[in-house]
């Protein structure tokens, strides 16, 4: 097994000598023989390998054990051990979701934020040909198309699977010829979750009455495919550029003309390209979600729900797809110089300067305003809109919400959470983009003004996972 993994990753160049490896570490069978079959080259290629665990609870005090196994196991090994608990069925509730997939979404963050933070250049996963055979079956039952039909890349980004090459047999051989102890997770046995029940029910059964060869077949399905996807992802892409812009705050924007000129099959493509970035790249949505995103009646519903806690809206012949996490910030605005509002890609530019009565600029609908610097109660900051927060506009004499004063400009209630507010102590002074507040307007009065202007990033097109 060890000559032929080592063979494959050379083939795919998946790790490169002198690279710092993180190895997804369960304390299982395949991370175990992943984690040592690397440490028996790493002298010899110069690698730095640490290994990370997550202790999901889902297991209560067996988790833990297992914890514990990992941390002497790489106190054997001398590998650097990182792990983290993380409450995975309290969050699966939060997010309304599986188990699994919670347990999925807290491992590949976790996974990306050591990456980052430490500056590792691979996250190993222990993924073997079995795991691509229940892979391609579990996509195939639930409705995806020929992208999720590729199964599991070698290496996708920073993520790759050494073992895809060899079976979960190859893998027990391995083990017992080095002596290896490993945990067994009894979650795996229990057939309630999807994937045990394909791994434990459905597959059997298939190779005892249609064909025995099927996890093989599948495997190849997904090698014969991987090709073919290749060619067509790189026409996808050059559509996904010209029809998708990824907004500041992350949202997805489609051009519906532009969408809806296009062959089907292409259509599919971009609308599910869209979504697997939402649903963190390691996520394929199904196939009736895709479809009732392709088919969308323009003139139904203006906004729902999409599985994986994702909202669609659409509005002005646009199309936004955005996670159900608002954009959210508080932040002291320096009353000369720039600050920084990272969430939304703006800068806001503050200054003070002499003002006569006659030297207004434009008080609503502009990127620069002025404000009688008397009239504004310190500290400013910036911060996003609340729910039930009111003003009284330029030129009103009543207060209004913002929301309400948002809806008379037909502003989508999706993107709203990219609209900031300038407060100081007493209150908004200036929706930005919009309009500033009747208190603190220039005046005849006005001796000394406060200038204000925003700049934002342009919205840049949608790039590749």
């Amino acid at each position: 097994m060890r000559a032929e993994v080592l063979k494959y990753i050379e083939l795919h160049k998946l790790i490169e000598p002198g690279q710092r490896l993180l190895v997804a570490f369960s304390g299982g069978p395949d991370s175990v023989a992943l984690l040592h079959l690397l440490c028996t080259v790493r002298e010899e290629w110069k690698l730095e390998i640490a290994a990370v665990h997550l202790n999901h609870m889902i297991r209560k005090n067996d988790s833990i054990s297992d914890e514990e196994f990992c941390r002497r196991l790489c106190d054997r090994m001398q590998v650097e051990f990182i792990s983290k608990t993380v409450d995975v069925p309290s969050l699966a509730r939060d997010w309304k979701v599986s188990v699994e997939q919670a347990a999925r979404k807290c491992r590949y963050q976790l996974f990306s934020e050591l990456a980052r933070e430490f500056k590792y250049d691979r996250v190993a996963l222990g993924h073997h040909a079995d795991d691509q055979a229940e892979t391609v079956l579990f996509r195939l039952i639930r409705g995806s198309g020929r992208t999720g039909l590729v199964g599991m890349l070698p290496k996708r980004d920073i993520y790759v699977r050494p073992m895809l090459c060899v079976n979960k047999s190859e893998i027990q051989e391995y083990l017992e010829a080095h002596d290896l102890e490993y945990c067994v997770d009894e979650s795996n046995r229990d057939i309630r979750y999807r994937r045990n029940f394909i791994r434990q029910k459905l597959i059997p059964l298939i190779e005892e009455n249609l064909n025995p060869s099927v996890r093989d077949l599948l495997v190849e399905t997904a090698d014969t495919l991987s090709a073919e996807e290749a060619y067509l992802s790189s026409r996808a892409m050059i559509a996904v550029k010209n029809t998708v812009k990824l907004r500041p705050s992350g949202k997805f924007e489609l051009d519906l003309i532009k969408l809806y000129k296009m062959d089907l099959w292409l259509r599919r493509r971009v609308v599910r390209h869209c979504l697997t970035q939402l649903l963190g790249g390691e996520l394929f949505p199904d196939k009736q979600t895709v479809e009732r995103l392709v088919n969308l009646d323009l003139e139904n519903r203006t906004q729902f729900s999409l599985p994986g806690n994702i909202q669609a809206f659409h509005a002005d012949n646009k199309l936004y797809l955005a996670s159900s996490k608002k954009v959210a910030f508080n932040i002291s605005l320096k009353v000369s110089g720039r600050t920084e509002v990272p969430e939304l890609g703006l800068a806001i530019t503050c200054k003070m300067r002499p003002c006569e009565y006659g030297q207004l600029v434009r008080q609503r609908n502009s990127r620069s305003i002025l404000m009688d610097r008397l009239k504004i109660e310190s500290p400013l900051f910036v911060r996003s809109i609340k729910s039930g927060d009111s003003f009284v506009p330029l030129g009103m004499s009543g207060s209004k919400k913002i929301g309400d004063y948002l809806i008379d400009r037909k502003v989508p209630r999706i993107l709203r959470d990219e609209i900031a507010v300038v407060c100081d102590r007493q209150g908004i002074v200036w929706l930005v983009g919009f309009v500033i507040a009747e208190r603190v307007k220039i005046d005849e009065n006005t001796k000394e003004a406060l200038s204000i202007e925003y700049s934002k990033k342009r919205q840049y097109p949608a790039r590749s996972v």
